[in-house]
């Protein structure tokens, strides 16, 4: 809308995980590198998560990980906090307010 990006997120998908995968969408004529279009670049998995007037954008773990039902989980988890990796103000909300609207231009466009 207006050159701006924007992005809708219900209220149901706050605080799940999401896999987001980066695949490139073409490649330069005569290009003989390692990639070529449609190849995966990067994965990962994020957490849209509120904060007061807030979203986060939390990028998971799962290079150690222990069963819930060992004493370790306990310490696993202290010592893999999820980063924050954006942070957005809350634009608007949806209809019947179960929805969220942020705005993502700059995290989105260079």
């Amino acid at each position: 809308m207006d050159d701006k990006l924007y992005y809708e997120i219900p209220d149901s998908l706050l605080n799940h995980e999401m896999l987001l995968v980066s695949r490139l969408a073409q490649v330069p004529t005569d290009y003989f590198g390692f990639f070529s279009a449609g190849s995966k670049t990067a994965e990962q998995v994020i957490t849209f998560e509120r904060k007061n007037d807030k979203i986060f954008i939390r990028k998971q773990s799962y290079n150690a990980v222990a069963a819930d039902t060992l004493p370790v989980n306990s310490s696993v988890k202290a010592n893999n906090f999820a980063p924050i990796i954006a942070a957005f103000p809350i634009e608007a909300m949806g209809e019947n307010s179960t929805t969220i609207v942020i705005e993502m231009t700059d995290f989105f466009t260079p």
